[in-house]
Parts: structure tokens; sequence; C-alpha cells
């Protein structure tokens, strides 16, 4: 093998045949304006495996597991994490199991060194009672915000891409959630759609101030309630515009106008 360091072109590299008919060269690119150092890893890896680079010039051998962002490939977790390039460049989908003790955080690649348009996937797969987290780095957004985004219900999948200079969530930005209230004096919850609320407030005949986890939404949800009574005395309103962490339920006696405890429905629709 000849080893030609004149290349075809100023600072070219230049690996040539025997006979120098043919040459593999490699070459840098015009634009750049410092040096790009690379290295490379101690051994050849092992067969099918890939160069994957950390962002500031590692190399490492990878193992690709269906072609990155084209990948079914899963990564499961049960506890708080960082997901590197790697991941991204090996899986697709990110399968989070939660709980009832406590959130999972999922934080997702500095921005600076993020493999861009590559889908991110991460679902909650459990039924329990807490959510998936998922949160920037450092300085990065999602979608606009320095919000985190949180997967609330079993199974709901939240999807991302790094564009280049945030991370843009794909697919359907709102959700609707819903409960059946009990209130024959104080307030409960019958049941709910997910554990979106975190606490039932009493503050007087007919009033219950409902708390909403934190995650559940961006800004403040459109609400609708209406009262269960199959009286048809009885109506249930909406005590006060609402925000992201409560919102006011009222019922009434419609002939009385007189504030009146009973079982309502309540359902919100807002930005993740």
């Amino acid at each position: 093998m000849i080893l030609n360091l004149d290349g075809t072109s100023e600072n070219d590299f230049a690996i040539g045949n025997l006979n120098d008919t043919y040459k593999l060269i490699l070459a840098k690119n015009t634009s750049m304006d410092g040096n790009l150092t690379f290295t490379f890893p101690a051994n050849d890896g092992d067969a099918n495996q890939v160069l994957s680079t950390d962002g500031d010039g590692n190399l490492s051998w990878v193992d690709m597991s269906g072609g990155g962002g084209s990948s079914s490939a899963i990564l499961t977790k049960s506890s708080n994490y960082t997901l590197t390039n790697t991941d991204i460049a090996n899986y697709k989908y990110f399968h989070i199991t939660t709980g009832s003790s406590a959130n999972v955080t999922i934080t997702l690649p500095q921005g600076s060194s993020a493999i861009e348009n590559m889908e991110i996937v991460i679902s909650k797969i459990d039924s329990g009672t807490k959510f998936v987290k998922i949160d920037r780095s450092g300085s990065d957004t999602i979608r606009g915000s320095a919000s985190s985004i949180y997967a609330i219900q079993q199974f709901e999948e939240i999807r991302l891409i790094w564009n280049g200079s945030e991370y843009v969530l794909l697919g359907e930005p709102y959700r609707t959630v819903s409960a059946l209230i009990s209130n024959s004096g104080t307030p409960s919850i019958s049941r709910q759609s997910c554990s979106w609320i975190s606490s039932l407030t009493d503050i007087g005949t007919g009033n219950t101030t409902v708390n909403i986890n934190t995650g559940v939404f961006l800004s403040a949800p459109y609400a609708f309630i209406n009262a269960t009574s199959t009286s048809g005395s009885i109506n249930a309103e909406l005590g006060d515009s609402g925000s992201t962490s409560s919102i006011l339920a009222r019922t009434k006696n419609v002939i009385t106008n007189a504030d009146a405890d009973n079982d309502f429905m309540l359902s919100l629709h807002g930005p993740k």
C-alpha cells in the first residue's frame, strides 16, 4: 500500500494502491474555519457496528438497532434518565414505567449536539398514578417554552424532534381529561380519566375547587361542567375562568338559586 501525502488538492489525504491507479481520498470541507479533531476507538469494533460521535469528536463503535429514527427498537426505563445521542441513534421508542411513588424525569440531549430531525417517541406505559416528565437541557426550549412536557396517561406518547434550534412537539398538542366528582357534603373523586386531579377543596355548600396536578396543561384549559342530578332542579357552573393549577366548580338549585351540594362531571381541554 502506498501512502500519498500530496493528494489531488491542497490538504487532502490520499491512500493509493500499488500501481497508484486509484486512491482513497479524505478531503476537508472547504467551509471549515478551524481545526477538526476526531479521536478513534482503540479497537476495530464488532460486525455491523458503526462509528458514533458524542458531539465532541470522540468516536465509538455502537450497534445500529434498525437504523435510528426509522428503528422499531425500544429502550425501557423506570427511573430518572438523561437520553444520549447514542440512545437516539439506536432507538426510536422509549418506554417509561412510573408506578405510584414519584414522577420519572427523562432529560433530552443538549440541543447544541443533538441529532437533528430524528424522531424521539417517549411513552408512559404503565397505569400508575405518576407522570413521565420530559425535561430540556440547559437553555434549550420545547415548542418555544422553557416548560417541561408530561405524559400523564397510560400509553400516551410524546413525539419530539430537534430542528436545529429547539425541540418541536409532533402530533396532537392538546389533551382532554375528565372526572366525576361526588359531592354530598364532602367532595370526593368517583372516577377520573387519569390521575390529573391532585386534590379537592371544599369551600362551602355547592362550591368545590378542583386542584390540577402540575404538568397536565401548559396554559389554562377550556372547561365543561354539568350536574349529574336527575331531578332537573340542580345546575352546575364554573365559578371562575380557571388556570393550569385549579378551577372552581359550583352547583346550584335553579329554582331557589341557592348553592346546593351535588355530583358533577367536569371535563377540561387544553395544551399539553
